[in-house]
């Protein structure tokens, strides 16, 4: 099948469904203000932006959603375990409508493939908080059928361990309890103490703990992989749900032993 040529990202644009030009169009915006000195372009059929080194990022339309990745992104620090994607350089966001852009977590991953400094404390906020969106309906929209299964059974887990109803925290964590944070910036903020999110294919438990225990624990468990502060795996029937039942105990007291009681 011949690629289709665009002569301008206007016209890539334009060329999309209605619902993400309307996604395509917030991440142009949030593009030019994150990294105003990025070019525009379309190369291999999708929308780009490109720098002085090459290209950046990019935009790819598809059925009910819009990827927006990044050409270097298995160099990128990911910490909140956003970006999907197995290949050996590229890495995407995968973007259902245009709330789910996180100003300061996309923007992190932006400003690192552009090549350009952190934003000052002082100018970006935390956009990561407790939101009063629905986490139902946020299942249902992320979620398979067994996804779904398996997300009930974390609440329920998450429930029993923390004592906590669960929150939307940003567009895209369910989160439990929260904690203060200050960085050794100065900059401080609050976020979710325990938490899950559908990453695609993968459920993501958000998990802090000290290394050595996490390795012991992490043997027992069953298929799975990890990333910085992120646990992935496919479905719960994999795991050992006491051991992982374990590690989220262990995460919980190792947030509160950093940054104080929640």
């Amino acid at each position: 099948m011949k690629m289709k040529v665009y002569a301008s990202f206007d016209e890539y644009l334009a060329g999309q469904s209605p619902k993400n030009q309307a996604i395509i169009r917030a991440l142009r915006k949030f593009v030019k203000r994150v990294a105003p000195d990025l070019t525009e372009a379309v190369k291999w059929g999708n929308g780009c932006w490109v720098g002085t080194k090459g290209p950046v990022a990019y935009v790819y339309s598809d059925t009910g959603f819009v990827q927006f990745g990044f050409f270097r992104g298995s160099a990128l620090t990911d910490a909140q375990g956003l970006l999907e994607g197995k290949g050996q350089y590229v890495r995407h966001i995968k973007v259902r409508n245009a709330a789910e852009i996180d100003e300061n977590a996309f923007g992190t991953l932006l400003r690192q493939a552009a090549g350009s400094k952190p934003a000052r404390a002082s100018v970006s906020a935390n956009k990561t908080r407790a939101t009063k969106a629905s986490v139902a309906d946020y299942i249902a929209a992320r979620a398979n059928e067994e996804q779904r299964a398996d997300c009930e059974a974390l609440m329920s887990l998450f429930r029993k361990i923390t004592g906590q109803q669960p929150k939307m925290w940003g567009p895209s964590i369910v989160g439990y309890g929260s904690y203060r944070y200050t960085y050794e910036s100065g900059r401080t903020g609050e976020m979710c103490l325990a938490g899950f999110a559908v990453r695609g294919r993968d459920i993501v438990v958000y998990i802090l703990t000290d290394e050595k225990k996490r390795k012991a624990l992490l043997s027992r468990l069953g298929r799975h992989r990890v990333g910085k502060a992120c646990l992935y795996f496919k479905r719960l029937a994999d795991l050992d749900l006491g051991v992982l039942e374990r590690l989220i105990v262990e995460s919980i007291a190792e947030v509160k032993r950093q940054h104080g009681r929640a």
